[in-house]
């Protein structure tokens, strides 16, 4: 019997090995075939407090004098790099729009497992519109696909217990600053160009 037919080396290995490294390359990314999801929250510039059903959020003073909700989110299985925010703030009783419209393309920042993005302001104009009434807190974010992750929370709205500018530091109760001609401020804390187009 020849010696050269013994020597034949079976491909099946090799094969099984090249199918393995094709699996771990396949990465289909966290948007495929996954529910866009958001979530709100509220507490400044770098803070995220995240916003449960029936919670209360604050009103501070802000410049130009008026005043405005914080807002922050978190998105995932989406890629919010840039996204397009929208954000309004509606009074629950006659569904009443209280504040100035949101809309701005910024990018978030990535975390482990979702995007995060804080410090956008819902500007109130007119503080007694909404003052301990409940609301609607609405957002919704679009990436460059079109693809968008939206929420809403029933919240109720009060005054923050903020020293106002040149107070002595006590209660900011219910001051008066509803100044409806005041120039627009800007809409989030960042300085990131805006989008003002339609979709």
């Amino acid at each position: 019997m020849s010696s050269y037919g013994s020597s034949t080396v079976s491909i099946r290995p090799i094969l099984s090995l090249l199918a393995m490294i094709a699996g771990c390359c396949d990465d289909p990314g966290p948007a495929d075939g996954a529910m866009a999801m958001l979530e709100m929250g509220s507490g400044g510039l770098d803070v995220f407090e995240p916003v449960a059903e029936g919670s209360t959020v604050l009103l501070e003073p802000g410049g130009q004098g008026l005043q405005h909700v914080w807002l922050g989110l978190r998105v995932s299985n989406i890629d919010a790099q840039p996204g397009l925010i929208e954000g309004s703030l509606v009074r629950l009783s006659d569904g009443h729009i209280v504040s100035l419209p949101l809309r701005v393309r910024l990018r978030f920042i990535q975390e482990r497992t979702y995007e995060e993005l804080t410090g956008l302001r819902l500007v109130v104009p007119v503080a007694d519109d909404i003052i301990g009434q409940e609301a609607t807190l609405h957002a919704r974010v679009t990436d460059p696909t079109g693809r968008t992750a939206e929420g809403e929370r029933t919240v109720r709205v009060a005054w923050a217990d903020v020293p106002l500018p040149g107070g002595d530091g006590g209660d900011s109760g219910m001051p008066d600053m509803q100044t409806p001609d005041a120039p627009t401020p800007d809409a989030s804390a960042t300085d990131a160009p805006s989008d003002t187009g339609d979709l």
